[in-house]
């Protein structure tokens, strides 16, 4: 299996659909946040987790040893670049 983000980012990380996946088993928002501050990455990453039962939207932005978590609150436009500090 050949993830092509991961030719130009660090090949020992785990590719995005295999996080993205293993997020359907995570019990809150927070759990999600965990398991993704928690895996090495193939590349840089960016996925927002929402939760009707808690009532919350998160943007998650995941570097090489840096994770972001920006807490929605209403309308939230992201285009697809990082905006991580």
């Amino acid at each position: 299996l050949i993830d092509i983000q991961s030719l130009q980012g660090n090949p020992a990380g785990v590719p995005h659909l295999f996080i993205f996946r293993s997020l359907l088993d995570a019990l809150s928002v927070d759990e999600s946040i965990s398991m993704i501050e928690d895996v090495l990455t193939c590349n840089y990453l960016h996925i927002n987790i929402a939760s009707r039962i808690e009532n919350r939207i998160v943007s998650v932005e995941k570097a090489e040893n840096t994770t972001t978590i920006y807490e929605v609150d209403g309308l939230y436009p992201h285009t697809n670049h990082f905006i991580q500090d």
